[in-house]
């Protein structure tokens, strides 16, 4: 069977946007330009509210959103991580919690599976406890007494638990919730020289593989079956990669692959041929530029948000 996809797009008025939060059959949405969730049918009524610094958010850049079991939506900014209960927001400020040394200018979240919510910064990880409400340093070491303190651009968990963590220049490590030696050093490549590597998505797919999206050195798979790891780069060859900066890695309901890229738009990943159909706006708005979170609001139709738009 064949899917057919449309992309859609919203443009932003301003690239630092304070959040926007869309009403549509009283279920709420929240969009930035760099977290995009769910959009509406066109005969639905949208109405829309902006919250800004004047309505208690910590600072109008947000970087970062989930939400937990409670309900309650949690905002990653530059200043501080923001809980809202839809009337009002309580910040935290993790070098109250947990020292001078922790950083407030959050670029990630995620709630795993044991209802521990990581929180990535600019110097490594902070980890909120709901057991407790308390939160923790992650100061997990890998075998060679190794720590994270870079900057965190992805967090994802897998199926069997292992939580992946992408940096800025120390590479990917994997961390297991269930096993005593926890942080690993994973080595995707071979080369020595990859821990000085930038991660920048990580995505499991439905068929057992991790992919990760790297700067400037392109496409990994790591097959969790059989161990393989194959790489994916933009060398000029027909049908390959379009770019080797991924931005963000994505899954569709139909099991499709979409790479967002840097500069070359949207790549669409075929597992059969092994090869890559690339996707550009070529409208002077080039609405897929510089790529950085793709999400399927319904079967068959993708929002894409770039720094050009959504």
């Amino acid at each position: 069977m064949i899917a057919y996809f449309k992309f859609y797009f919203v443009v932003f008025c301003s690239y630092y946007c304070s959040l926007n939060v869309w009403v549509m059959n009283k279920r709420i949405y929240i969009f930035t330009l760099l977290s995009v969730f769910a959009w509406a049918a066109k005969s639905q009524s949208i109405f829309s509210t902006t919250y800004n610094m004047d309505n208690g958010l910590a600072n109008n850049r947000v970087n970062a959103i989930t939400q937990d079991k409670n309900g309650f939506m949690w905002f990653g900014t530059d200043d501080g991580l923001c809980r809202f209960d839809g009337i009002k927001f309580k910040t935290y400020i993790l070098s109250d919690y947990i020292g001078e040394n922790a950083s407030n200018f959050i670029t990630y979240l995620l709630i795993d599976s044991k209802n521990m919510m990581w929180i990535g910064t600019n110097n490594g990880i902070t980890v909120f406890d709901y057991t407790n409400n308390k939160f923790r340093a992650f100061n997990a070491l890998t075998e060679d007494s190794i720590r994270i303190t870079s900057p965190i651009f992805d967090i994802a968990e897998d199926k069997d638990g292992n939580v992946w963590i992408g940096t800025d220049g120390q590479g990917v490590y994997r961390f297991n919730l269930n096993e005593k030696q926890r942080l690993t050093y994973f080595n995707y490549s071979g080369n020595k020289n990859v821990q000085r590597k930038s991660i920048y998505t990580i995505c499991e797919d439905s068929k057992n593989n991790i992919w990760f999206g790297t700067y400037s050195d392109g496409l990994y798979r790591y097959n969790k079956n059989t161990g393989k790891i194959t790489q994916y780069k933009a060398d000029g060859s027909k049908n390959c990669l379009s770019d080797n900066t991924i931005h963000k890695i994505y899954e569709d309901s139909h099991g499709n692959l979409w790479i967002g890229t840097f500069q070359n738009g949207l790549d669409k990943f075929d597992y059969e041929t092994e090869t890559f159909k690339n996707y550009k706006d070529n409208s002077t708005d080039n609405l897929l530029y510089h790529i950085h979170d793709i999400t399927e609001f319904s079967p068959g139709n993708l929002l894409v948000a770039s720094d050009n738009g959504v």
